[in-house]
């Protein structure tokens, strides 16, 4: 609705056009959008999950964790823990083993 306030078009006309132009429908494309946008915080930033949320567009913690554990089956601290995980040490081809 946020949109529809900005343009003068219908929400159908809307909706109908962004769906044959990317293939998706509007709030698929939003949530997909707010998703990225909190995955990148998640991963770059040491924000907590609620400052997350706000800049990703979502409502709250609630709403940022039920997106969370519907498409990735992970909380948004589960999320980042597993992408940031611990760091794995290289192996350069012909390097001496550290064992």
């Amino acid at each position: 609705s946020d949109v529809l306030k900005q343009v003068p078009v219908s929400r159908r006309w809307l909706e109908r056009r962004v769906r044959e132009a990317i293939g998706v429908s509007l709030g698929e494309e939003i949530r997909r959008v707010r998703m990225e946008c909190a995955k990148r915080l998640l991963t770059e930033t040491t924000h907590s999950i609620a400052d997350v949320a706000k800049h990703s567009g979502f409502t709250d913690i609630r709403h940022i964790e039920n997106t969370f554990r519907a498409h990735l089956a992970l909380s948004p601290s589960e999320f980042r823990q597993r992408a940031i995980g611990s760091p794995k040490p290289i192996a350069f081809p012909g390097a001496m083993s550290t064992r």
